[in-house]
């Protein structure tokens, strides 16, 4: 999956996103770099991730500027069975949660965090 992880904003409005490293650890004991743009003044780190297992993990995004000033945010990602994946052992699959959207079961949650 290719998701917003975090949303920041910065004190000095002339910063830009080259400015601002993010690294996201998904909590399943891998840890990628994450892409930060800017639109409108706020900031956003992309980051994609294919979990292996379904099941409730603790992930953690850790944002640096040039300075190495650092803001860190963590939450709660819950990874469903892919669509079309084989249940084992039969009953109610991961992921099948009637109210669950599309995105729901990609990602559970949106950070904010504000930097500066």
């Amino acid at each position: 999956m290719t998701a917003t992880i975090a949303t920041f904003t910065d004190a000095n409005a002339a910063s830009i996103a080259g400015d601002f490293t993010a690294t996201i650890a998904w909590g399943d004991g891998l840890t990628t770099t994450g892409t930060v743009t800017k639109t409108a003044g706020v900031y956003s780190v992309v980051g994609t991730h294919t979990y292996t297992s379904a099941g409730y993990y603790s992930a953690k995004v850790t944002i640096a500027d040039v300075d190495l000033d650092a803001a860190i945010a963590t939450t709660s990602i819950r990874a469903y069975r892919p669509v079309g994946h084989p249940r084992v052992g039969g009953g109610r699959g991961v992921g099948s949660t009637p109210h669950a959207s599309a995105h729901q079961r990609h990602m559970r949650h949106l950070w904010h965090l504000k930097h500066g």
